[in-house]
């Protein structure tokens, strides 16, 4: 194989001969064992106890950090099993008060991060090299998940159910991507450095409004909220630019975009105008007054509505799902309603409400010859949607029938998903 400096690299794509049409190769290892051990305990069907525990090892990890152990522990006790609520037993059905407590450990991370490797960084001199491509992290370890939940759940009237769920989750000991000093040939390398937490609430009920031998309905829905906050960056930083519109800052939500506030495009004369970060209109775009929007990418409210009825053979099912609060970024309208790229896309039809002359109220600011579009808020957008998630319709053909041609069960049945 012409091309080939180094004796010591076998394969044909180490070759340097220019534009030479040769095929790539790469190979990863690595190795996880676990050892785990659960306990049950129950008293009087009225208390319980559930016990967990595992030893966890990774190849992925640097020695002597390759093994952790982890535990759970989960109780609950049913009040309706206790005699002081007999009484109350025509209509409370079930009443359970649930708590749980547990250490999960996350391995989800590339191979050999914690390794200094070396490799081929290219040619110098039209002759084939090795350099140093991995940075080594002798103490890279398994980032930790410590989750809290408390909840609430049973039924009543033999006809409603309900459960309600505080949780509380911390991430620590985070595997990031830690800036260093181009000094040392890399940009970044990952270490346990942050930690944050998600808390937040979850809510189902459901009812059977209908439940006979011919005809059953039963409608339930669910709702929950989360809130995310960073509690502790690297170096003892307490912010962190990733982006242009992106930024980690303790005391803030993962996600928020952090940008120049766009607010209207005058009517005067067609210029954009941005908020400072003192929240005072400007007409001079300055990444300096870029902040926190208060905005996020992901959603904190979540919705839920299911819906199931049969009669007769007949089924149907419904489910709605949302999301509200959820904002993103975008970039597609950056270009569809930009005139600095009329003659390289297509641009929108909301290009028509480009300012034109004193006085109109446009969308758009007016059209000046070089100028180009800044990142701003402008381009955001929320996300918000309630939306038919899945519809199914079916018939369960009669056993009488189906029975004379040796069938035990037919069903004939439609189904869509996303329908709205």
């Amino acid at each position: 194989m012409a091309g080939l400096t180094d004796n010591r690299l076998l394969l044909m794509s180490r070759g340097v001969q220019a534009y030479a049409s040769v095929p790539g190769d790469s190979e990863t290892k690595e190795a996880r064992n676990s050892w785990f051990a659960m306990a049950n305990y129950a008293y009087g069907n009225r208390y319980f106890l559930d016990l967990s525990g595992r030893r966890d090892g990774s190849s992925l990890f640097a020695e002597g950090h390759q093994w952790a152990t982890f535990g759970a522990a989960a109780i609950m006790w049913n009040v309706t099993g206790e005699k002081f609520m007999q009484s109350s037993k025509k209509w409370l059905d079930e009443l359970h008060v649930k708590a749980s407590y547990g250490v999960t450990g996350n391995a989800n991370i590339s191979s050999n991060l914690a390794l200094a490797l070396a490799g081929v960084s290219g040619n110098y001199n039209g002759v084939a090299g090795l350099g140093v491509v991995n940075p080594r992290n002798s103490e890279l370890s398994w980032e930790k998940v410590k989750t809290l939940n408390l909840a609430l759940s049973g039924r009543m009237f033999k006809r409603f159910t309900y459960n309600f769920e505080f949780f509380d989750k911390k991430t620590v000991d985070m595997i990031l991507a830690v800036p260093v000093s181009y000094t040392t040939g890399f940009g970044s390398r990952y270490a346990n450095v942050g930690s944050l937490f998600n808390r937040g609430f979850e809510a189902t009920v459901g009812c059977d409004i209908f439940s006979t031998k011919d005809l059953y309905w039963n409608v339930s829905a669910n709702v929950s909220y989360t809130k995310n906050e960073i509690t502790k960056l690297f170096n003892g930083q307490d912010e962190y630019a990733m982006s242009d519109y992106t930024k980690l800052k303790v005391g803030h939500p993962y996600g928020e975009f952090y940008m120049v506030r766009w607010s209207h495009v005058d009517p005067a004369d067609g210029q954009n105008v941005w908020l400072d970060k003192y929240g005072n209109e400007t007409k001079v775009y300055d990444e300096n007054n870029r902040v926190f929007t208060g905005k996020n990418a992901s959603a904190p409210w979540q919705f839920g509505l299911n819906s199931t009825t049969s009669w007769k053979g007949l089924t149907l099912e419904l489910q709605f799902a949302g999301v509200f609060g959820r904002s993103m970024i975008n970039q597609e309208r950056y270009f569809i309603e930009n005139p600095s790229f009329a003659t390289q896309w297509n641009q929108s039809t909301k290009m028509f409400d480009m300012w034109q002359k004193p006085g109109d109220n446009a969308k758009l600011p007016k059209f000046q010859y070089g100028s180009t579009s800044t990142m701003s808020s402008r381009w955001m957008m929320s996300t918000d949607y309630l939306r038919v998630k899945s519809l199914s319709v079916g018939f369960n053909a009669p056993k009488s029938f189906i029975s004379q041609i040796g069938l035990s069960k037919a069903r004939a049945y439609f189904a869509a998903s996303n329908l709205l």
